[in-house]
């Protein structure tokens, strides 16, 4: 029950965040919850970081307690970069998550049953720039 009532104070403090705020809170999390991995799609599976976006990075979030043949479910946060709320939900998700689930047998059964995979940013130089297009090797994608 109390995770509910802090579900609902979170809700009416939210806000839009940028780039730099979700990459501030997505290390934030990696430094203090032990059921959250954190990598990128640019060491993880060797892609080059997007055209015209310094220090871009495809961050990909897994929480788990469960061993690596779990189940797996995916989450992205947005597809084209001007779509500012699913970023934002998913790092209000993971936050939600490392904050109950030794507090609530719940989000722990399902962390220690589950693999739950976030890209919150997918198209990162859209969202960064605001964008709905994205440009790799010179070629434009909308």
């Amino acid at each position: 029950m109390i995770w509910y009532i802090i579900l609902i104070q979170s809700v009416l403090s939210y806000k839009l965040l940028d780039y730099d705020e979700i990459v501030s809170r997505i290390k934030h999390l990696n430094s203090t919850c032990e059921a959250l991995t954190v990598s990128t799609g640019e060491e993880r599976y060797n892609i080059s970081t997007p055209d015209k976006c310094e220090g871009c990075q495809h961050y990909i979030l897994t929480l788990s307690l469960a061993d690596e043949d779990a189940p797996q479910v995916y989450f992205s946060g947005e597809l084209h970069g001007n779509e500012r709320l699913g970023p934002v939900v998913l790092i209000e998700l993971a936050e939600f998550l490392c904050d109950f689930y030794n507090k609530d047998s719940w989000v722990h059964r399902l962390l220690s049953s589950r693999r739950i995979v976030m890209t919150p940013m997918t198209n990162v130089q859209g969202f960064k720039n605001n964008n709905r297009v994205t440009l790799i090797s010179g070629r434009i994608y909308k």
